[in-house]
């Protein structure tokens, strides 16, 4: 028997659905027949389904052996809600991550940067306030958006970073970082895990090593 990951998100989508495993970043995208295969998989309904369909899955950690709890629930709730979700032609629902420039604030001048407000920048030195991330986060939440890249400018000049991937994490967000690496310790990057932060991609934009030192 078979059940969904504790780290498996699944959101409706035209003809299926979506799903996001939160530790591995993978995604799979079902339609109608494989909605309706793992819903029957974690019901545990006798019928045909294919053995390299479950392998998927539990290869890629989007379903766990175990009795079904409350993943039936969400994927009655899905296959309902699958025939009324709506989407642009060739898209999806909502986007599978967003990026939330948390400050123009920088504390390097990188010539390639796309935004900072490094000299000749339009772009302002200046700090997301809170009010507006959690606007976005929540909303995202509503329409399960899996990730959210956070960026800058500097993102680890933002007084309140930590609290952003807090709260992003508590929402279902998978909330990852791209820093320069400056500011980050080895305390700030525990207390970053420990917030819950997903992935960190240090930025190197420098054309040799002269330039990136």
């Amino acid at each position: 028997m078979f059940t969904l990951s504790p780290f498996t998100i699944i959101r409706p989508e035209p003809q299926g659905a979506l799903m996001f495993q939160q530790e591995t970043a993978e995604t799979a995208l079902l339609d109608t027949e494989g909605l309706d295969t793992l819903y029957f998989l974690v019901k545990g309904q006798p019928r045909e389904i294919p053995i390299f369909f479950v392998r998927y899955l539990r290869q890629k950690g989007f379903i766990v052996p175990g009795p079904a709890d409350g993943a039936l629930t969400v994927l009655e709730e899905v296959r309902d809600l699958a025939p009324h979700t709506t989407a642009p032609p060739r898209s999806l629902s909502a986007p599978e991550t967003i990026h939330f420039s948390v400050t123009g604030r920088c504390d390097q001048a990188c010539a390639g940067c796309f935004y900072s407000a490094r000299p000749g920048s339009a772009v302002t030195a200046r700090d997301a306030p809170w009010e507006l991330f959690e606007k976005v986060v929540r909303q995202a939440a509503r329409v399960r958006v899996f990730q959210m890249a956070l960026g800058g400018g500097e993102p680890l000049l933002h007084p309140r970073l930590l609290d952003m991937v807090r709260l992003a994490r508590e929402q279902g967000i998978v909330p990852n970082l791209t820093t320069n690496g400056n500011l980050l310790s080895r305390d700030l990057a525990q207390a970053l895990k420990e917030a819950g932060l997903g992935q960190v991609q240090i930025s190197l934009n420098g054309a040799d090593e002269d330039i990136n030192a």
